[in-house]
Order: C-alpha cells, then structure tokens, then sequence
C-alpha cells in the first residue's frame, strides 16, 4: 500500500488534474473525484491523521460490502421464490450474515486491498442489484435512478464499469 503520508499530499495527487509533486496527469482520477474529494475535506475537517482516514477507510469498505451482500441475499431469500419454502424463510438471515461474511472476506478483497477504488465497486455490487431488483419489480423510476446514481460511484476505474453493465445485463 503506497499512500501518501499526509491528506494535503492525498488531495494533490487527485486535484488539481497535473500533480506537481511526482509530475504526471491526473486525467486518470477524474471520474474518482466525486468518491475521494467528499471523503478527504471530511478527514481534513475532523483532524483525522492519513492513517487514520486510510484505516476509517479500509473498515468502512468492508463493513459497506458485508452490509449490502446481507440485505441483498436476504431480499433475496425472503422475496423471491423461496417465499412458500417456511426452513428458508426461517434461515434466511443466518444464510444472509454467511454470505456477508464470506462475501466481505472473500480472497480476492484480501488480495485486492491496495486498490480500494476497485474494492469499493466490488463493495456496492449488491447495493446495484437490490435497486435494480426493486425497479424492475416495482416499477419504480426512483429506484432506477438510484441505480444509475450508484452505479456511477461505483465506477471508479472503465473496467469496474464494464463489470458492472455486464452483470447488470445479465441480471435482468
């Protein structure tokens, strides 16, 4: 993990689009200024330490990911076809909480750690899918924007993207 050591160094590698301490573009980091800026003026204003903000960071991807995997299962399990099955129903959130887990620390998450934009894409996965589930069953406009809106935080990188329309195609 190479993060800079201060916020103020985080900030400048992502704004402004020429980043005069290591000298290269910025161009590539424009799409993941709508996720990183927010998050670093907060640190900045609470006086939270780089550490500090990447460790904030690192726990609330993955309790974000274990919570959407949770509610996503269990809609599932409660919703879908297992309605009439009373042992699923029953079970339906130790199946969810197993999922999360597994989902939440899942080897790739611990490999993949470095790279937290691709880990907060993977962790909004089934935030996508449970609106995208609730607009297509509900007809609800609201919804579907809630998925375009979220999907677009979740593409921080064109591959993730990608990912995500596929699985969404492929979904419905």
């Amino acid at each position: 993990l190479a993060y800079p050591l201060t916020l103020e160094r985080f900030r400048a590698d992502l704004y402004p689009l020429w980043n005069s301490f290591g000298s290269y573009s910025n161009l590539e980091d424009v799409d993941r200024l709508l996720v990183t800026l927010p998050l670093v003026h907060a640190a900045e204003a609470l006086g939270l330490t780089m550490g500090t903000f990447i460790k904030l960071i690192t726990l609330g991807t993955l309790l974000l990911s274990q919570v959407a995997m949770f509610f996503w299962v269990r809609m599932l399990l409660t919703d879908g076809a297992f309605t009439n099955r009373s042992y699923i129903r029953a079970h339906a959130d130790f199946a969810a909480a197993t999922a999360a887990i597994f989902f939440g620390f899942s080897p790739w998450v611990i490999r993949g750690m470095s790279a937290w934009y691709f880990w907060l894409a993977y962790a909004i996965t089934p935030i996508v899918l449970v609106l995208l589930t609730w607009a297509l069953r509900d007809h609800k406009p609201l919804a579907l924007i809630a998925t375009a809106l979220v999907w677009s935080v979740g593409s921080g990188s064109p591959q993730y993207t990608l990912f995500l329309g596929i699985l969404l195609t492929v979904w419905t």
